[in-house]
C-alpha cells in the first residue's frame, strides 16, 4: 500500500508547479469532504488569492471575510497551527519555518487535518517553486489579486452606483462601457441591484 509520501510525490510531479498545486489542494478538498476551496500564496508580504484554472475562486463576500479573519488567525497559523474562520479551515503552509501560503478548505465535514501531512508540506513546496519559476522568468505572479484590492474595488462600484441613483445607462457612460459590462462587474462583486427612487440631476455624477 502506498504511503502518503508516494501519493504526495505523484501528485506534486506535474508540469509546472501551480498545476501541482492545483492537484494537492484538490487532493485535500476531497479527503476532507470539503464544499469548497481556495489557496493563498504569499507574495509581496501578502497573502494572496492564488489563480488556479481547475478551482473556482471563492465569491467576493467569502474572500472579504477571509481578509479581515486573516490578521485575527495569521500568528497562529505562522506556528503551525490549524485555524477556523467560521465554516472555513486555514491550513498553514510552511516551508522553512515561513508561511509561505494557507490552504481554505469550506466547510469540511472531516475537521481532523494534520498540517504537518505530506501533503501539505508538499503544496507549501508547490508554492515556493511557483513564485520562484515565476521570478526567475521576468512574469508577474500570475493574476492573483491582494485580498483587500476585493473589497476596495467593490466599494467603489457600489459608491458610483449610489451616486448615479443605479442608473446602470448612466454608470456605463461615466466608466466609458457598455450596460452589460457594468452588470457583469456587479455580478463579479456580488453586488444585487436596488431599485430607488429616481431624482432629477443635470449631470452625470462621476468620480471627482
Amino acid at each position: 500500500m502506498s504511503t502518503d509520501i508516494d501519493r504526495a510525490f505523484r501528485l506534486l510531479v506535474a508540469d509546472d508547479p501551480l498545476t501541482a498545486a492545483e492537484r494537492m489542494l484538490m487532493h485535500l478538498a476531497a479527503s476532507h469532504r470539503a464544499r469548497d476551496a481556495a489557496l493563498l500564496g504569499r507574495m509581496g508580504g501578502e497573502l494572496r488569492a492564488v489563480p488556479l484554472s481547475r478551482v473556482s475562486p471563492l465569491p467576493l463576500r467569502r474572500m472579504a471575510e477571509l481578509h479581515e479573519a486573516l490578521p485575527t488567525h495569521e500568528a497562529a497559523l505562522r506556528e503551525g497551527h490549524l485555524a477556523m474562520a467560521g465554516d472555513c479551515a486555514l491550513v498553514p503552509l510552511l516551508e522553512g519555518g515561513e508561511l509561505v501560503g494557507v490552504a481554505v478548505l469550506e466547510a469540511p465535514e472531516d475537521r481532523l487535518i494534520d498540517v504537518h501531512s505530506a501533503f501539505t508540506l508538499a503544496l507549501a513546496k508547490a508554492i515556493v517553486s511557483w513564485r520562484a519559476t515565476r521570478a526567475a522568468a521576468g512574469a508577474p505572479l500570475g493574476e492573483s489579486v491582494p485580498l483587500a484590492a476585493h473589497q476596495r474595488r467593490r466599494q467603489e462600484m457600489l459608491e458610483l452606483l449610489n451616486r448615479n441613483e443605479w442608473n446602470i445607462t448612466r454608470v456605463a457612460h461615466i466608466m466609458g462601457t457598455t450596460r452589460r459590462t457594468v452588470y457583469m462587474r456587479m455580478e463579479r462583486y456580488e453586488i444585487r441591484r436596488e431599485r430607488v427612487p429616481r431624482t432629477l440631476k443635470p449631470r452625470f455624477a462621476g468620480v471627482e
